[in-house]
């Protein structure tokens, strides 16, 4: 049985546009529905407190013994839709893509895609494989009031795509719902492919340095090569790729 960590933010200042609410009262709340329908579906499941801040419960969750540990997030800066972080080995991971693929489905904002972040110390410190999702944006009334009204939903969202990463049917007290055939396409936007990797080093830090998230990977043909992003929609690949052009840079999006 596979045991599930969830760690709502405890970002109580960061105070939501048009709503009277904050960011870790309605992260609790989807943290909270989460596991609720983990547990129909025969997850142990723990809740991590905020008051214990991010490291304590990533000392929570590590003395816990967990297998996946998700941190639960809303988003600002101007943007939409939903983003999944998680460090750069675990990027193809089929938690991270699943949890990512069933987020960014009932979000009504463009998905901004699964990104490497090895800075982050709840990506890093956890003994578990970490999903970090940021759902949707709290910085913009309209979705703001949408997350508000759709706790339920988006905790639904993130247990389906535990159980959809191993393969499992869904159960709620209305339904099942059959496992997708696969994990979902995946668009990548990939930046160079280098012999030596200090090439590529050097490209990933450019790139960086122009507000770009990105990670390299030894390919099985010995390349190291330089993604900028995987998105469940065509059109918000291209969307990244026409930026990192826009910045001097060659891009393309493929489909895995």
């Amino acid at each position: 049985m596979t045991k599930i960590f969830l760690s709502p933010s405890d970002q109580t200042w960061n105070s939501y546009s048009g709503v009277s609410t904050n960011e870790s009262a309605q992260c609790v709340k989807i943290a909270n529905a989460c596991k609720k329908y983990l547990e129909m579906n025969g997850y142990s499941v723990m809740v991590g407190s905020p008051s214990r801040g991010y490291t304590g419960r990533v000392v929570d969750s590590n003395s816990w013994g967990a297998d996946l540990h998700i941190p639960i997030h809303t988003n600002a800066g101007g943007g939409d839709g939903t983003l999944v972080m998680t460090y750069s080995g675990s990027v193809n991971n089929p938690y991270v893509r699943s949890i990512y693929n069933e987020v960014a489905q009932v979000s009504p904002g463009n998905d901004d895609g699964i990104r490497a972040n090895n800075s982050l110390y709840e990506i890093m410190q956890t003994s578990a494989v970490c999903v970090y999702v940021e759902c949707e944006f709290h910085d913009n009334s309209t979705l703001a009031q949408w997350i508000a009204n759709n706790t339920d939903t988006l905790g639904k969202a993130i247990a389906k795509g535990v159980c959809f990463a191993e393969g499992k049917a869904f159960k709620d007290t209305a339904q099942s719902v059959t496992p997708p055939a696969s994990l979902g396409t995946l668009y990548k936007v990939q930046c160079g492919a280098y012999a030596k990797k200090s090439n590529a080093d050097n490209l990933a830090s450019n790139l960086e340095k122009c507000g770009f998230d990105c990670y390299i990977y030894r390919a099985s043909d010995g390349l190291y090569k330089v993604q900028c992003g995987a998105f469940s929609k065509k059109e918000n690949a291209d969307r990244q790729v026409q930026a990192i052009k826009a910045k001097g840079f060659s891009a393309y999006a493929y489909k895995e």
